[in-house]
C-alpha cells in the first residue's frame, strides 16, 4: 500500500519539477528577447543573444530555437562576421539535430 503512495509523490514531485523549467525557460526567452529589442545594442551583442535565444530553446523548442538561429545567420551574413556565422551554423545544426531532420541541416 505503501509503494504505490510513493510513486505518485515522486512522480508529482517530477512534474512539479518540470513545470517550474519550463515557467524558467519561458522567462530566460522573454528577457532575452526584450534585450534584442532595445535600441543602440551593438551587432556583437545582438549575434550574442540570437546565438543565446537559440541555444536555450534547442532542446525543447528547436523549431524556435531554428528561427532565432536564421535571423542571426541574417545578421552575421550581412555584417560578414564569420566567427558568429560559424556558431550560430552549428547551434542551428543542433536544433534541426533535436528535431531529427538531418537533410535540413543544409540551410
Amino acid at each position: 500500500m505503501l509503494r504505490p503512495l510513493i510513486m505518485c509523490y515522486m512522480l508529482l514531485v517530477l512534474m512539479l519539477g518540470m513545470s517550474m523549467k519550463a515557467t524558467a525557460q519561458a522567462r530566460m526567452v522573454d528577457s532575452l528577447k526584450r534585450e534584442l529589442e532595445k535600441k543602440n545594442i551593438t551587432v556583437e551583442k545582438q549575434l550574442e543573444l540570437y546565438d543565446a535565444l537559440l541555444y536555450i530553446t534547442w532542446e525543447h523548442d528547436a523549431a524556435s530555437g531554428i528561427e532565432f538561429g536564421k535571423k542571426g545567420i541574417a545578421l552575421a551574413k550581412k555584417q560578414d562576421h564569420k566567427k558568429w556565422l560559424s556558431i550560430l551554423y552549428s547551434h542551428t545544426a543542433m536544433s534541426y539535430f533535436y528535431l531529427t531532420q538531418y537533410d535540413s541541416v543544409h540551410y
